[in-house]
């Protein structure tokens, strides 16, 4: 049935919910595939490839995509210093932070 889907599509919808809940509380910190696939108790490739093919996205690039908007905010702020910036929106060095754009 179309309108409630399988149970194989609501545990599927319930792990990627899990993983962007986690990655929304978490992206501010150091996390990989690891964390993000227990987070919904499920084994990271399977992670991996159950949030691209639901997302069309990484999970790395939905990460990133969070701490972009996090940090497009902190430098709305005129005293913004890009450096403290990087650091505080979970990027781990300036250089992560400006790969990140291109």
């Amino acid at each position: 049935d179309q309108e409630t889907g399988s149970p194989f599509d609501q545990q599927s919808s319930r792990n990627v919910g899990r993983m962007c809940d986690f990655i929304a509380e978490n992206f501010l910190y150091d996390i990989d595939c690891v964390n993000i696939a227990a987070a919904a108790d499920i084994h990271p490739k399977y992670a991996m490839s159950l949030f691209k093919k639901s997302t069309g996205m990484t999970l790395n690039e939905y990460v990133n995509l969070l701490r972009l908007s996090y940090a497009q905010a902190l430098l709305m702020h005129q005293d913004a210093n890009v450096l403290r910036v990087a650091m505080d929106s979970g990027f781990g060095s300036l250089s992560a932070f400006n790969k990140s754009f291109r």
